[in-house]
């Protein structure tokens, strides 16, 4: 029996010595580098994953300030910059235990000069996502064929509906409105499965359910056409996704919905993923936990589904809720 311990011992012995060699190993074959990430000149980006394309495990993100520290493996590496839509990669010869930055404070990578995107809004009726896009620098460009990038406002009857001219934006954007556009399920699925994303607010929860996505929903239980919508009111919701408490430094967050109406679900599909939930008060009663931000990816390789029930214009907007809206649009789409 002592014999058999002492082997043990032994062996477990090696075995930690092995596993510090590799550590040490690794820390010796690696060098880090750090830099800033704005979305425009004055706004920090938050949240972006900074990772080394070869070896994508080598990761990290921004903080509020917009900087990140990451260890790569030593070599010529490529560093890729994933804001969601907007990305960017930069090539850095690295030396064993360098410590490189490649965007300094005074001199930070700016998102919205740096990468090539194009955005498609539908106009809302209580919406205006596109406020949040003119607040960080997106320019607004009249055809998908520009060689700028930027958003185009379509109205109603005029926003595409077919994929050859959907495929031409990274990121589909539903206003809150009353009116959805003639885009079928199926095209709207294949325009997700081929890397599309897509934002949408409120009333146009048809595309969460034409992505399969929700669970019951609150808003149409009555047979004979009755609508159970979210009343008037303040709303504490808590944040449920880590990254986004962190980003923001706080648990909690104050919506006000300053119009009845506003659409409430009470649970979604276990794959998708809740940021912000609160108990809320519908027409026909409380509803616990309802979802209020969801991001969500339908099939392994496609695009992004962001959709929240508040939205930016239309009620007493705070910097929280403008603070968020920026996060969640450089998640949307980020590996």
């Amino acid at each position: 029996m002592k014999k058999y311990v002492g082997a043990m011992i032994i062996v477990l012995m090696l075995v930690g010595l092995s596993c510090t060699k590799e550590a040490q190993n690794e820390s010796e074959n690696t060098a880090t580098v750090t830099g800033y990430v704005y979305l425009s000149d004055t706004i920090p980006a938050p949240g972006v994953h900074v990772y080394d394309k070869v070896n994508p495990s080598y990761s990290g993100y921004t903080d509020r300030s917009g900087f990140f520290r990451v260890d790569v493996p030593i070599g010529e590496r490529t560093i890729v910059i994933d804001g969601g839509i907007f990305k960017s990669e930069t090539s850095v010869s690295l030396s064993r235990g360098d410590v490189k930055e490649i965007y300094s404070s005074s001199n930070p990578l700016i998102l919205v000069n740096n990468t090539k995107f194009k955005i498609a809004v539908m106009i809302g009726a209580f919406d205006s996502i596109q406020a949040v896009f003119d607040q960080i620098g997106i320019r607004r460009i009249s055809s998908p064929d520009d060689t700028a990038s930027g958003y185009i406002v379509y109205d109603f009857g005029s926003f595409p509906t077919d994929i050859e001219t959907l495929k031409k934006f990274n990121l589909l954007a539903f206003n809150c409105g009353i009116t959805a556009p003639g885009i079928n399920s199926s095209t709207l699925k294949e325009y997700v499965q081929d890397g599309g994303n897509i934002y949408a607010s409120d009333w146009q929860i048809w595309v969460m359910d034409s992505l399969s996505l929700l669970g019951r929903k609150i808003f149409l239980i009555s047979d004979d056409g009755d609508y159970a919508t979210g009343n008037h009111g303040t709303v504490k919701a808590e944040v449920v996704d880590n990254v986004l408490r962190n980003q923001l430094g706080k648990d909690s967050v104050t919506i006000v919905f300053d119009h009845d109406g506003w659409v409430v679900i009470d649970s979604v599909k276990q794959d998708v993923k809740v940021l912000l939930k609160a108990d809320v008060s519908n027409s026909q009663g409380p509803v616990s936990d309802a979802p209020l931000a969801i991001l969500a990816k339908p099939f392994n390789s496609g695009g992004m589904l962001f959709y929240t029930s508040f939205h930016y214009e239309a009620q007493a907007t705070s910097e929280d809720v403008i603070e968020m809206l920026r996060m969640f649009l450089l998640r949307i789409g980020q590996n």
